[in-house]
């Protein structure tokens, strides 16, 4: 009897292991995230689960800090939850309650609500300037009046992609794991924006170098020929006063 409680349990274990394992797509974002340190140890486990809003705050958090180097320092508070994470975005003006004073932490994320908390965070938090552009997704009537613009903008600067078939599938649920992976690329994408801007600067450096050069040309072929044109006026003076002697 005790081998099969033994046996019992170790299969118990064992599936509740592969229940906690992120699906094989995820896992590398999930590792690289734990590298940067910005996932808690509170959300390394049950990856298929829905994320609530005040777990997204969390990551959102420490993608922040870990792109700033610094803890947010603001605060701002609801009624109805203490998460730190949560405080420090309201702080920073980038998530605020529903009117009355609560924030709902624990209300399930939608796909269009996460990518519109994090367009808060690129704009609001570390400053990214973002194109206003509408969303171009098969199902793009479906995304809530009030996310669209956002979305749109998200989509056009190369941080939304959708789910392969031309739809956002706004309302969809939005898991753990996918909250997780999306914060990586989202830093990898912000770093492409950054190099993107970077080669635009020199390009633009670079033609207003080779402009200036070019007038610079100009400018001595201009004073070769006034050269050239005082030393032919100074032979015809010469001549002049040759011919009068």
């Amino acid at each position: 009897a005790e081998e099969g409680e033994e046996a019992e349990d170790a299969e118990e274990a064992e599936e509740a292991e592969e229940g906690d394992a992120p699906s094989e797509w995820y896992a590398p974002y999930i590792e690289r995230a734990v590298e940067m340190g910005i996932v808690p140890d509170s959300l390394l486990s049950d990856y298929s689960a829905s994320v609530t809003l005040a777990e997204f705050c969390e990551l959102a958090v420490g993608l922040y800090e870990f792109m700033t180097e610094a803890e947010i320092e603001e605060r701002d508070y609801f009624d109805d939850t203490d998460n730190e994470a949560v405080e420090k975005l309201a702080g920073l003006g980038i998530v605020d309650g529903d009117g009355t004073g609560n924030f709902n932490p624990d209300r399930e994320l939608t796909r269009e609500a996460a990518i519109a908390l994090m367009y808060n965070v690129l704009t609001r938090g570390l400053g990214i300037e973002l194109e206003d552009a509408d969303p171009d997704f098969d199902d793009a009537d479906d995304i809530a009046e009030w996310f669209s613009d956002r979305i749109g903008a998200m989509q056009a600067a190369g941080f939304v992609r959708g789910d392969g078939s031309g739809s956002f599938d706004p309302t969809g649920g939005y898991e753990r794991q996918m909250g997780i992976a999306a914060l990586v690329l989202f830093y990898d994408r912000i770093l492409e924006l950054n190099e993107e801007a970077e080669e635009a600067e020199e390009a633009e450096e670079a033609e207003e170098a080779e402009e200036a050069d070019e007038d610079g040309e100009g400018e001595d072929d201009e004073d070769d020929d006034d050269e050239e044109a005082d030393e032919d006026e100074e032979e015809d003076e010469d001549g002049e006063d040759d011919g009068e002697e």
